[in-house]
């Protein structure tokens, strides 16, 4: 018997995937002759749990339920990104599928059949859209998969539609826009996903890159409509992007006829592995100077195929402490690794980097973060009131380290100009608001005599703050774990925030005592709430921008602050009297401020660096975990070096802060491996 149906949507984002129109248009992506090789790999077995990344509509999930579903406890699960693409899957007769990002994996708390561990991972045409982080993918292949379940793709690779997408970026650049920032596609090398997968602890059993000219049953122009016009071209008007789509279409039928006018097409080589992408290569070539080639009515794929099996933790081990051998022999039968990946592949060369790299990373969090803690209490020792004058300098300083990254030279024109956003400007403005008053009220608190102690435990309980925002505006679930340490978290503020310690070194913070005294700590706390929410909703804000426009937070970063600036117009004369106050500290030498005030600028930047790094290779969870244990040796650093008070109540509220963001980020991974 079958499990009970489980579809859901509540994950749902806004997509620019229709359904209909895919089906209409790329119906070959789930043909019989075109899955057939890649099915073949997968090998799906009676009473096999099967996970389908990227399962589109559902035609090729379906197939794969028909043949797992015949035994007990059989079952295809489908995964994307669309909710266009569930529900379509849906009536197409899937009964098990839910939205997530397969870059980031979340499968919904409810959704019991979908927790257990995989025997597959299957994925057809879909990981060639995971450019922002392709390695998310094998982390969640891992995460769901048993020890030895086997990983099976199909996906664009090393020069997929490299003719169109030729014309493409020559069209785009001829129009002043940079087509590299804005191509979505990953196509990888078969060397370049071999160390992929081998660093993901993945064994790689059969890889093969294969050109197939694949007829276009509507044309080109409608191929590009689908997959191009909300891709590369998100943000551009409809009248101009269709001004773009057709002129690529029209470079595309260039030496479409031979000399008696008729039209032919390329047949792609016989079987199914070439023995190197340098073949693959010449052939694509030789293809695109075919006069007898027509664009108008094929489009060129190259298909990366993929199967390996997960790697158990001790074999994993051992394999990262000895040479490997030859992929090439992992399976005589299959497509050989390209020579240019080399004869041997040791793990200690890709296990040697990955280390050297993590420690730089944890290097850039704990030093620059705990540095800039450090530089930010002087400062505030300095002058109480010097936050309007530092969230301006580091709005600033952040606005012109982006700028260059922004700005396009054209040629024949003298100045400069920014270049085509992803995201429209419209979009921005909302977070500008939110990221100012957020940034203002937390550098505006310590005037308001809250020591920084408490402001670093307050700051811990985002937590609570984004999973309140989760569960009402992303209808998001959560475990009875992650509820109880949220509890702890929050009780743990409330018990520091009533500890209210004195300072033994600093004069301005020392425990309120009078009514005048607790309603200026009072307004403090408030003002710390207010930003704590500020941060909340800015990250839903920019979490929505993202599902919406793709991966592209180092605009957010350039625009939110940049168009902050305009702002603090109206606190010219805040910002002169901090700056001015730089002057005026009392020290031994008239520069020591200045330079404490340009590290902190620095190292805001090294620690924000750092984070985007380390969230980048290693799980949210370990981030989380890292992050905590940074905010607990500032809080430490802070009593020790400026002297501040410590009391009971502090040490047992940060105590309870900190235990319950480790619970809650170990309770969201055991939800997901259970």
């Amino acid at each position: 018997m079958s499990a009970q149906p489980i579809i859901d949507t509540s994950t749902a984002s806004e997509s620019a995937w229709d359904a209909s129109q895919y089906n209409k248009t790329a119906s070959f992506v789930y043909s019989s002759a075109f899955v057939a090789p890649v099915i073949e790999l997968l090998e799906p077995r009676a009473g096999e749990r099967i996970m389908d990344l990227g399962c589109g509509s559902g035609e090729v999930t379906i197939e794969i339920s028909k043949v797992v579903e015949k035994e007990a406890g059989g079952v295809a699960v489908g995964v994307d990104f669309s909710a266009s693409m569930i529900e379509k899957a849906r009536s197409n007769g899937l009964k098990h599928a839910f939205v997530s990002d397969i870059q980031d994996l979340e499968i919904p708390d409810h959704l019991q059949e979908a927790h257990e561990p995989f025997d597959a991972v299957f994925s057809n045409a879909a990981l060639h859209w995971c450019k922002r982080d392709p390695e998310g993918v094998l982390r969640a292949a891992r995460r769901i998969l048993r020890p030895g379940g086997r990983f099976v793709a199909e996906m664009g690779g090393f020069m997929n539609c490299i003719g169109v997408r030729t014309a493409i970026h020559r069209v785009m650049k001829g129009r002043g826009y940079d087509p590299v920032a804005r191509d979505p596609w990953y196509f990888p090398s078969m060397e370049d996903y071999v160390k992929l997968l081998v660093s993901s602890g993945f064994e790689p059993v059969h890889m093969s890159l294969t050109p197939r000219i694949t007829p276009l049953a509507s044309g080109l122009y409608d191929w590009l409509n689908l997959f191009v016009r909300h891709s590369f071209l998100g943000d551009i008007p409809d009248a101009e992007a269709k001004e773009i789509l057709e002129e690529v279409a029209d470079q595309c039928k260039v030496d479409c006829r031979d000399e008696s006018g008729n039209r032919g097409q390329v047949e792609a080589p016989k079987g199914r592995n070439l023995a190197s992408q340098h073949v693959m290569a010449s052939y694509v070539a030789s293809t695109l100077a075919c006069p007898h080639f027509y664009y108008h009515d094929y489009i060129d794929l190259a298909l990366l195929e993929v199967h390996t099996r997960l790697l158990d933790r001790k074999l994993l081990r051992q394999r990262t402490m000895a040479q490997r051998k030859d992929l090439n022999k992992i399976n005589p039968t299959s497509a050989q690794v390209p020579p240019s990946a080399g004869q041997i592949v040791k793990s200690a060369s890709l296990v040697g980097p990955a280390l050297f790299d993590l420690y730089s990373m944890l290097g850039l969090v704990f030093g620059g973060c705990c540095t800039n803690v450090w530089a930010y209490e002087e400062l505030l020792l300095l002058n109480p009131r010097i936050g309007s004058a530092l969230t301006f300098s580091q709005m600033l300083f952040i606005t012109l380290k982006s700028l260059p990254s922004f700005l396009s030279f054209p040629k024949g024109r003298s100045l400069p100009h920014l270049k085509s956003r992803q995201v429209p400007l419209e979009q921005w403005c909302l977070q500008v608001l939110v990221l100012t008053a957020g940034s203002l009220l937390n550098n505006w608190v310590y005037a308001y005599k809250v020591p920084l102690t408490i402001q670093i435990v307050f700051r811990s309980g985002s937590l609570a703050v984004s999973m309140l925002f989760g569960y009402l505006f992303l209808r998001k679930a959560y475990s009875h774990r992650q509820i109880l340490s949220i509890a702890i978290v929050t009780i743990g503020v409330v018990l520091a925030t009533l500890s209210r310690p004195s300072g033994s070194k600093n004069t301005w913070t020392v425990s309120p005592r009078t009514p005048e005294e607790l309603q200026t700590y009072a307004m403090g706390i408030l003002m710390l709430v207010i930003s704590l929410f500020c941060t909340g909703l800015l990250g839903l804000l920019q979490e929505k921008t993202y599902r919406k426009y793709g991966p592209c937070w180092k605009e957010g970063v350039f625009y939110t602050h940049a168009l902050s600036l305009p702002v603090f117009i109206f606190l010219g004369s805040d910002i002169n009297q901090g700056l001015r106050s730089l002057s005026h500290a009392s020290t031994n030498s008239a520069w020591v401020p200045y330079v404490i005030f340009a590290g902190n600028l620095v190292s805001q930047l090294i620690c924000t660096s750092g984070v985007n790094r380390l969230s980048s290779q290693v799980s949210s969870v370990s981030t989380n975990i890292v992050l905590t244990a940074r905010k607990a040796i500032s809080l430490c650093f802070s009593v020790w070096w400026f002297g501040n008070d410590w009391n009971i109540e502090l040490a047992l509220g940060a105590g309870m802060v900190f235990c319950g963001s480790i619970l809650y980020t170990t309770g969201t991974t055991k939800v997901k491996q259970q």
